[in-house]
């Protein structure tokens, strides 16, 4: 693991509220449990152009 922040700064950017533990795959299955028929993903519509 690399931690790239002093514990002081992880302290106070927990402290208000900017991070916690949750992942960012766990943001995003909250997010599709709570908006289960929004769109999450999509590929672009250049997507051929961009290989």
């Amino acid at each position: 693991m690399v931690i790239l922040h002093t514990k002081d700064q992880i302290d106070k950017y927990t402290k208000e509220g900017w991070w916690d533990n949750i992942t960012l795959i766990q943001r995003f299955i909250n997010n599709v449990k709570k908006n289960p028929k929004r769109i999450a993903v999509v590929d672009p519509p250049n997507k051929k152009d961009l290989s």
